[in-house]
Formats: structure tokens, sequence, C-alpha cells
């Protein structure tokens, strides 16, 4: 870049002539360069659409039946393990149930 007045090499994006002192009228700005910071660099979560998540709904609610019936049988089971005289078909309903789901 040349001064417009006195025609002295200037580099670039300066606003004044050194020799001269005149004032440059296309000097070229330097880009500003932002740097992002971690949260603006973060991106929105992508959410599934509705059947992948009705999916994993059934599929979880299938799990948790499969871990609460065994559960259950475990229970059935110390029940008859701890009081083998006790009879299931007087007590509480819950009983009845784990004595229906525990092995005979």
């Amino acid at each position: 870049m040349h001064c417009e007045k006195c025609g002295q090499l200037l580099p670039e994006g300066v606003k004044f002539c050194d020799k001269c002192g005149s004032q440059q009228q296309s000097y070229v700005m330097s880009p500003v360069t932002q740097t992002q910071s971690e949260d603006q660099k973060r991106t929105e979560p992508k959410y599934a659409g509705f059947w992948i998540r009705f999916v994993a709904s059934v599929i979880d609610s299938i799990l948790i039946w499969i871990i609460l019936f065994v559960f259950l049988i475990f229970a059935g089971i110390i029940i008859a393990v701890v009081n083998p005289n006790f009879n299931f078909n007087e007590s509480n309903p819950l009983i009845s149930i784990l004595y229906l789901t525990s092995p005979q």
C-alpha cells in the first residue's frame, strides 16, 4: 500500500502516512477475529424423533417389568425360606402375588 499524497510505501491497515502524516482514505482494516467461548461453541442438542423415543419408552417399560418380576420372585423365595409355615392365602394381597410368582 502506498500513501495517496506522497507515495511512501506503507504497511497494510495504517490510517496515517509516516512521512507526510496525511490520512489514508483507503486503509484496509484487519479483520477482527472473535474467539468463541466454550458456551458459544456448544450447539443445541438434537432430540430423537417421536417413534425412536416411543420405542425407547417401550423398551424401558419392559426392562422395568422384568426387574420387578425378578424382585417379586426373590422376595417370595425369601419369605418362603424364612417362614415355611407362612399361609400365603390369608395375608396381604401383595404377599399372595409373591406366592403365585414364586416357584413351588
